[in-house]
């Protein structure tokens, strides 16, 4: 079984160096930019975890977090903030 993990950063690189270290161990991984690209991808395909920015444009990653978290479909999700 695979895991999908949503990484949700605004640096393009970062998320490129991130995606090629868990591409190598099999981790099926989906990438959002913002808070609500993130949230267009849970909704599309809920994630098993997510990687979160703190730092985001708009609503940044902790606010974001709070807001899945009072969610009943997506609380249980963990989150990695980094």
């Amino acid at each position: 079984m695979t895991l999908r993990l949503l990484l949700v950063d605004d640096d393009p690189g970062l998320r490129a160096l991130l995606r090629a270290t868990l591409d190598a161990v099999d981790v099926e991984v989906e990438e959002a930019e913002d808070a609500p690209s993130a949230l267009a991808a849970i909704r599309r395909r809920r994630p098993d975890a997510i990687v979160l920015d703190v730092n985001l444009p708009g609503m940044d990653g902790l606010a974001f977090t709070r807001q899945l978290k009072r969610d009943r479909a997506t609380k249980d999700i963990p989150i990695v903030i980094l």
